[in-house]
């Protein structure tokens, strides 16, 4: 009977465990005060009556509303956050922008002091967008920090994760930092559109599309405006239509379709004039002149712009006469208009109303039209001083768009990764549901059996690791598959990230370039030798980053496999590092060689890129009076190449991105040479190829040692 006891105990543990399934779910978090939801609710019901048509009298009526509340309810300062949240929130409507920031933070404060979660996160987010359009000195990342640490404490709130992400994305985008805007904007769309939250849905996806747009990404872009289309033709909001219309035109404009965005555009702003709604009107009359201005009708354009700067000055709209007023000078100049007095009052008023224009998108136009204004004018030395300054920006400009590529590579394969995970997860919960079947079958047909136990026990035994050994297999290659795919579309998306990549790297110098050479058109000039310095800079910056990708796609397309041979490995590194002496001796360098006789077959080019990239390197950060040492040794099961140098190292803030494509890394060179961030990479990718790896001795402390190794290979060994 022992055999049926053990049976039976199994059994009774089994049941206990199955009967456990599905049962570990509980409430996210506790319920809401039922009383101030049912008073939010009653005064957000009050200001969605409320029509921006009304205008000032709509104020009126809702101020009125307030003191009523107020009365009712004993000025209760929780309710009184709501209402001062809402007041401000119709203000922002009719874009009194200065009084809805006073609103705004005056609810924050009583938010905070009770510790109001959503409500401190939708007033963070709006914050953000009053505090951009005001120029204001809030200190967003810190509120912004504050409202995700809120979000994310017990009792956990599946809602106000996502709004904390909301809240993330609006401040990435007015950073400028698009990329991880979109990569916390995507699944709260996805959140909010699920679980059907519309007014939440319009503002991530219209965030989204305004993000995508600025990647260049114009069909993502218009989906996520369609979408909004659909629910504000469901919801008749007249406003929210005619917001999504004008960024529609934009992306119409983008794409080069003029026609369509001026046509949608002039409707908006028929609209907005019609409610008096000032400062989107402005907006819509800047966008027409944009469009007119790259559509190639120049009369048209300054018309706009002129009127724009006017309507932005009679309401003083600092960014209005900003955006306007430099628009307007540098058509001025395009069209070759002699008043350049005019010119430089508009550029004079342009630059009064901006805030930390040096660091604004229009500051390299600005300097652009500066250094041509300075030109036409004939001041020679002033137009040299703004040429240096718009080089500068440019730098700036074309450095942050070639690490945005890079970062929307990156996210890229993290969403990759992240869908392949959801697949292995999704394709798991299957297995798990077909086996828990199996196993509920199998418990029928055990308690049939129990008179035969003790037979049933090691027949169903071995049933159970028989299936346990297929699922094993089958889960293993179901995961191969996902991960397969999942490397096949990431290999696509980085070859079409790392063409944009390289456009913007050469742009730059090509820009830097033609600058120069505008300049040494003009004959009046006595300083060429300085214009032709940065010329032959930016040539000399080109070709480096040209041959650096040539050198690249040349290593990456080198047939290893079939061109392997038996080498000596020290004789074919000395004559390596006989090409770099020069090199070394004009930077006070020597080069030091431990190379005993060293015999392995190896790809003789892809071992001239690892050692050639990394004594390259060494040279470039070493200081002057240093040795750089080149050692090779065997190994266990292979042999070793070390290049060792007295530089300044490496940070750990270096380790993630030593070895990657365009890695940005502390260290500079010692004498101004060029740094493209391709060379590890290319050194770390050929290896690879060998079958071998490379690391960075970290407990080195007195520069950096990379050491590479290296299998015995024989000929024929990848066939």
């Amino acid at each position: 009977m022992k055999p049926l006891s053990n049976l039976l105990f199994a059994f009774f543990w089994l049941a206990v465990l199955i009967s456990g399934i599905g049962c570990d779910k509980q409430a996210y978090y506790p319920a809401p005060d039922g009383e101030l939801e049912r008073r939010s609710e009653e005064i957000r019901s009050f200001f969605m009556s409320v029509e921006p048509a009304e205008g000032e009298d709509g104020l009126r009526r809702f101020e009125a509303f307030m003191d009523e509340y107020r009365e009712l309810h004993g000025n209760d300062e929780r309710t009184e956050a709501y209402l001062l949240y809402y007041f401000g929130y119709l203000n922002g409507l009719l874009q009194q922008y200065p009084q809805t920031l006073g609103l705004y933070l005056a609810s924050y404060e009583l938010a905070k002091a009770h510790q109001l979660r959503a409500l401190i996160l939708e007033l963070t987010q709006k914050l953000i967008y009053v505090n951009h359009v005001l120029s204001a000195v809030l200190n967003v990342g810190e509120m912004v920090d504050y409202a995700v640490e809120l979000a994310n404490s017990p009792p956990a709130d599946p809602f106000l994760h996502h709004l904390a992400l909301h809240t993330k994305g609006s401040m990435y985008y007015y950073k400028q930092n698009y990329t991880a805007a979109i990569e916390v904007l995507l699944p709260a769309a996805a959140f909010f559109r699920e679980r059907e939250i519309r007014q939440k849905q319009l503002e991530v996806n219209n965030l989204l599309a305004l993000s995508f747009q600025r990647v260049d990404r114009y069909s993502d872009a218009l989906e996520y405006l369609g979408r909004n289309q659909e629910l504000h033709q469901i919801s008749g909001n007249p406003i929210a239509i005619s917001q999504t219309r004008g960024n529609i035109a934009i992306v119409h404009a983008r794409t080069g379709n003029f026609r369509a965005a001026i046509d949608s555009t002039k409707v908006s702003l028929a609209f907005n004039d019609s409610l008096g709604r000032r400062v989107v009107a402005i907006q819509n009359i800047y966008n027409i002149a944009t469009f007119y201005r790259d559509s190639g009708n120049p009369d048209e354009a300054i018309a706009y712009f002129r009127e724009g700067l006017d309507r932005s000055l009679t309401i003083g709209l600092k960014q209005g006469v900003m955006f306007n007023g430099l628009g307007l000078a540098r058509l001025l100049l395009n069209s070759g208009s002699e008043d350049l007095a005019q010119i430089r009052d508009l550029l004079d008023m342009a630059y009064r109303n901006a805030d930390n224009f040096e660091q604004s998108d229009l500051y390299e136009d600005y300097a652009s039209a500066m250094f041509r204004l300075e030109l036409k004018s004939g001041n020679a030395d002033e137009a040299f001083s703004w040429h240096e300054v718009y080089l500068v920006v440019l730098e700036t400009k074309y450095n942050l768009e070639r690490q945005a590529a890079i970062d929307e590579i990156l996210v890229e394969n993290r969403l990759l990764s992240s869908q392949a995970e959801i697949q292995h997860l999704n394709e798991t919960i299957s297995l798990k549901e077909e086996a828990q079947r199996n196993l509920y079958a199998g418990l029928f047909i055990l308690m049939t059996m129990l008179t035969g136990a003790a037979g049933a026990t090691w027949h169903f035994s071995r049933l159970s690791r028989k299936i346990n050994r297929g699922h094993a297999i089958l889960k293993s290659q179901n995961q191969e598959i996902v991960d397969q795919n999942a490397r096949l579309v990431q290999l696509s998306e980085e070859r079409q990230r790392l063409i944009k990549i390289i456009i913007h790297d050469l742009r730059n110098p090509i820009s830097s370039l033609n600058g120069s050479l505008e300049l040494l058109r003009d004959d009046r000039l006595s300083f060429l030798e300085s214009f032709l310095e940065i010329a032959t800079l930016s040539v000399s910056r080109m070709g480096t980053i040209v041959n650096g990708l040539l050198e690249l796609f040349k290593t990456e397309s080198m047939d290893v496999c079939n061109e392997l041979e038996k080498t000596a490995v020290d004789d074919f590194l000395k004559g390596i590092l006989k090409e770099f002496e020069t090199l070394a001796t004009q930077k006070q360098q020597s080069i030091v060689a431990e190379l005993p006789h060293l015999e392995a077959v190896t790809h003789q080019k892809s071992l001239q890129t690892i050692a050639g990239n990394l004594v390259s390197n060494a040279i470039k950060y070493a200081p002057a009076g240093t040795q750089i040492k080149v050692s090779v040794q065997t190994v266990e099961k292979g042999w070793q190449l070390k290049v060792r140098d007295q530089g300044p190292g490496f940070r750990e803030a270096d380790r993630k991105k030593m070895f990657t494509l365009f890695g940005q890394l502390s260290c500079k060179p010692t004498g101004n040479e060029e740094s493209t961030g391709i060379g590890l990479y290319a050194v770390k990718t050929t290896i690879e190829k060998l079958g071998g790896s490379i690391t960075l001795n970290w407990d080195y402390e007195e520069g950096a040692e990379f050491i590479c190794w290296f299998p015995y290979l024989r000929p024929g060994y990848f066939q």
